[in-house]
This record gives C-alpha cells, structure tokens and sequence, in this order.
C-alpha cells in the first residue's frame, strides 16, 4: 500500500531569508535589523514579494514599493531593532535549499523524497512510520524538525499524492492523516483549487457555481471533459485514486566534508561559527 506524506512549506522564501538574516546577525559587528523584506525590481521600482510576520501587522503589503514598506515601519522601532533587511528574491536560490531539505529528509524520514517546487515535498512513508511510533508520530517528528529549522510547515498523509498535495494546502489543520480509501470525504468540502487545476480553469469552473470538489465530482464526466478538457478528469481521478500518479525521487547524494584545524585552542565562539559558515 502507497502513503505519501505531503509536506508543505508555506512561507519558505521569507522564512529562508529569516535564517539568513539570523545568520548574518551572529557575524562580529553585525548590525540589527527589524523586519524582512523581499523584494523583486520591476520597471525601475524595487517592490515587495514577500515579508515577516511582523511587517505584515505594521501593514507591509505584497505589492508595495521598498521606499513604502521602509515608512510604515515606525521609526522608534527601527531606532531599537535597525533598519528592515531587505534582499532580492531569488527562485534558484530557494530550488537550491528544497533539495537540501529534501536530501536531509532522506537520511532523517523516508528512502523516497520526491521534489514539489517551489515550496513542498512528498515522501513515501509506507512502512517508515514504524520507526517513529505511527503516522501521527511521524507527523509530529517532521513538524517538530521544521520548527527547529524555522520553517513554517503544514503536513498531509493519504494514499494518493493528490489528495496529500490538497490537504496540506487547504485542509482544515497543520496536520491531517487521511484514511485509506478516504479521500473522496477528505477532498469534498475543499475548492477546486485544491485539484492543482489551472487558473482559467478553476474561474471558468466558479462562473458554473462550481467552487468545491464535491460539486465537480457530481458533474457529468463527458461534458467536464468536453468543456475544459481531460485534466479536470485526470487530476479529479489522481487525487481519488482511480489513476496513478507517478513521482520522480531524489537520487541520495553523499553529504560534503570538510574540516579546519587551527593553531591553537579557540575559545571564541564567533571564530568557531565563521569557521562552521
């Protein structure tokens, strides 16, 4: 039998910035820094893409130039805590550490860790649980792992990889376990969405009065596939299990080495983390 743990990680790129940002303060001489921003340059104006938890509640929206975001951020708090760290975001940069996450996740969780960019990863639990106690434990362990990491993170188990994807997206909980042969009660209540459809799709869908799967799935096969084409079908029947949905794995890859041998005892701890960066 195939379980397929989704894991999603729903604010990657600014919690990876977080961590970068966490680093550098470490650094001799670093100065502080408030909120994070990211950022990306479009026609001449450098806007935000992305922001911390604490810049979202002093009002920072996605959409906002820099020079915005930078004046809604009091000035006694940039006095106490340093200026908003800003950087640019980068795609490649993100791919590069959800692969790393994923080949941790290799040695720690599961054999089999799939890639689900820009922001997730599956991982063929069937059997591994076993190790951790059960799903729930095994759930619990990964979690944990994402809190230690700084990573916020939202976990799903089913037997199909569409209905794992779906509720670690729009489920009700950070954690949901769901029964075999239980998907179709699992999907029901959620949006289209859900399905991994595209956009036009799911519009075309809502103008119908289409929102939720429950209400796809009591449409007529042929004419769903006649007006939006066979995805709808083959996505619906993936996710339910009538259709099999392959995943490419990641091959391991054996960890890099290296080391650094001083003259002498080291007792300061920033020589010890700049030697460790």
């Amino acid at each position: 039998m195939r379980r397929v743990l989704a894991l999603h990680l729903r604010s990657f790129s600014i919690d990876l910035a977080q961590r970068r940002r966490a680093r550098a303060a470490r650094r001799p001489g670093a100065q502080p820094t408030s909120c994070v921003f990211l950022t990306r340059t479009t026609g001449g104006r450098t806007l935000i893409v992305d922001r911390c938890n604490e810049a979202a509640r002093r009002g920072v929206r996605i959409g906002l130039s820099l020079a915005e975001a930078q004046a809604l951020i009091d000035p006694r708090v940039r006095a106490r805590n340093g200026e908003p760290w800003a950087e640019d975001v980068s795609e490649e940069r993100d791919l590069r550490a959800l692969h790393a996450l994923g080949q941790w996740a290799m040695g720690r969780f599961s054999p089999v860790v799939a890639l689900d960019p820009p922001a997730g990863l599956f991982l063929d639990v069937a059997g591994t649980e076993r190790l951790f106690g059960d799903e729930n434990d095994l759930c619990r362990a990964i979690l944990s792992a994402m809190h230690r990491f700084g990573l916020g993170a939202r976990i799903a188990v089913a037997d199909t990889v569409g209905a794992a994807w779906a509720v670690s997206r729009f489920g009700r909980t950070p954690r949901t376990l769901v029964a075999s042969g239980g998907e179709a009660d699992a999907l029901g209540a959620l949006p289209v969405e859900a399905l991994r459809l595209v956009e036009a799709t799911c519009d075309a869908l809502r103008e119908l009065g289409v929102e939720t799967v429950q209400q796809l799935v009591q449409l007529d096969r042929d004419r769903v596939a006649a007006r939006f084409g066979g995805d709808v079908a083959l996505r619906l029947d993936q996710a339910l299990g009538r259709s099999f949905e392959p995943v490419t794995p990641l091959a391991c890859e054996t960890p890099p080495q290296t080391e650094r041998t001083f003259e002498g005892p080291v007792k300061a701890s920033e020589a010890i983390i700049q030697a460790a960066e």
